[in-house]
């Protein structure tokens, strides 16, 4: 597994760290937030690639509603 780690005291702590990302692009009630989910697309990205994350502690929601 792909994880953070530090050494302190001699002691070899690990760290898994995990994301969740929502976007809205599309609304009920006001204009539509165009480029919203390829903005939470390449941040989804970015956490595996660049900060090391594990694909499987990533979660990508799109147009998340309370509502419908």
């Amino acid at each position: 597994m792909n994880s953070l780690a530090n050494k302190i005291n001699g002691s070899l702590l690990i760290f898994s760290s995990c994301v969740v990302i929502i976007v809205n692009e599309n609304y009920q009630d006001v204009a539509k937030v165009p480029y919203t989910i390829n903005d939470g697309e390449i941040f989804a990205e970015y956490c595996k690639k660049t900060l090391g994350i594990p694909e499987t502690n990533i979660s990508l929601v799109k147009d998340a509603t309370a509502n419908n």
